[in-house]
Formats: C-alpha cells, sequence, structure tokens
C-alpha cells in the first residue's frame, strides 16, 4: 500500500509539470506517441505491462520525482519574488525581466525531465502495446466527448419539438435579460486599455507613474481583445 501510494504521490508531481498530461484529451501532436504513467498502470492489464515493465515505470517515477519537486520549489519562490517586484512603486524592468528569465529556464528544466521520462516509458512498451495503450486513450476520449452530446429523443413530434424550441428560446430570452440586468455600466477596469504585453504594461506604468494590475487567466472568450 505504502509502494502504491508513493507512486500515486510521484505522478502527481510529475504530472503537473505539464498540465495538459492529466486532461489526456485532446492530445497534442507532440505528446500523440507518450503515454501518462497513470494511463499505463491503471490499465496496465489491458495494455500486457510485465513484472519488470511495472517496476521499472515506479523506478523511473521516483527518480523524476525529486527533480520536478525541486523545480517547483524554484519556480514557486521565483514567481513570488517576481510579484513583490510588480508591486513595488515603481516597477525595475530590468529586475523583472531577469527574473522572468529564471522562471523560463526551470520551465524548460521541467520540460526536459517530462519529455525524457515520458520517452523512457514509450521505450519500453513494445509496438502491440502501444497500439492497445493508444486504443484505450482514444476511448477515453470519445467517451468523454459523448457526455457532452445531447440527443433528443426518437419519439418527438414535430410540433412538440417545435413547441419545446420556442419554451426553450423564451426561457433563454428571459435568463439573457436577467443576466443583462445584472451588468453595470461605465465600469472603470472596462474602460482600460489593456497592454498584450508585459513589457509595454510596465514601461506604461513608470511612464504615467502608476500601478500595474496583471490579469493572467486561461481560455480567454474569442471576442474579448484584452488579452
Amino acid at each position: 500500500m505504502k509502494s502504491v501510494s508513493r507512486l500515486i504521490c510521484m505522478t502527481l508531481i510529475l504530472v503537473s509539470a505539464w498540465s495538459p498530461l492529466a486532461a489526456q484529451s485532446p492530445v497534442d501532436p507532440l505528446h500523440a506517441n507518450l503515454f501518462p504513467p497513470e494511463l499505463l498502470i491503471r490499465h496496465r492489464e489491458k495494455i500486457g505491462l510485465s513484472e519488470e515493465q511495472v517496476k521499472k515505470i515506479h523506478s523511473l517515477m521516483q527518480q523524476a520525482g525529486p527533480k520536478v519537486q525541486k523545480r517547483q520549489h524554484q519556480l514557486n519562490g521565483a514567481m513570488k519574488k517576481m510579484a513583490k517586484l510588480l508591486n513595488a512603486e515603481k516597477v525595475d524592468e530590468e529586475a523583472v525581466i531577469a527574473r522572468l528569465d529564471q522562471m523560463l529556464a526551470v520551465e524548460k528544466e521541467l520540460k526536459h525531465i517530462h519529455f525524457r521520462v515520458m520517452i523512457q516509458f514509450r521505450n519500453m512498451l513494445s509496438s502491440d502495446q502501444r497500439k492497445v495503450a493508444t486504443k484505450i486513450r482514444q476511448h477515453i476520449q470519445h467517451a468523454n466527448g459523448s457526455k457532452r452530446q445531447i440527443r433528443a429523443k426518437p419519439d418527438e413530434s414535430k410540433s412538440s419539438r417545435v413547441n419545446t424550441a420556442k419554451r426553450k428560446s423564451l426561457s433563454f430570452d428571459k435568463m439573457k435579460a436577467e443576466v443583462a440586468a445584472l451588468k453595470k455600466e461605465n465600469v472603470a477596469w472596462r474602460k482600460i486599455a489593456w497592454k498584450t504585453c508585459l513589457i509595454d504594461g510596465l514601461k506604461a506604468s513608470r511612464e504615467q507613474n502608476k500601478p500595474v494590475m496583471l490579469w493572467i487567466f486561461i481560455d480567454r472568450p474569442i471576442d474579448d481583445e484584452r488579452c
């Protein structure tokens, strides 16, 4: 039980170095032929992993874990120092860029560790094992995609479908109106001319003697041109 717990911890640590790995869907071209350790371990019987291969995965994870932890600790420390620099009355542009370079260097080391381990995982698999692992991943992706699909009932008449569509439309319009009523007009932050480049923002802050608001987020709306 302890060995299993250690493997889970090491898996989480390695996965954190590359967030898309945890999602598994969609698989980007760089990782289409690589397999995350949690997939291999969870489906080891279907893939046909030998006891020796399982032990090798344990060993690789245990070797990579401390390295990833060390870089992750360095990255977290660099991010805190970056935040402190950006919180100054006047931001030191050169100091921020230097700290950014350090962060990028650590991230590069993390990616190196990740790719080395993933390649070692792949190289220990036979051609047949890779085919099975690929099919399992495709099945998982298909299952996840199917959950999001909404199908109409086959016995619905045309008139009932029209009435249902009208009710949904009225409901949507009502909900949209309620949401619009909550939106405040002339909000100050909406009028900010956002900079898409951190360096441009730092220069503007220094020239205008104003603080910097750093907005970092993922999956922005397609019509949002602020970032």
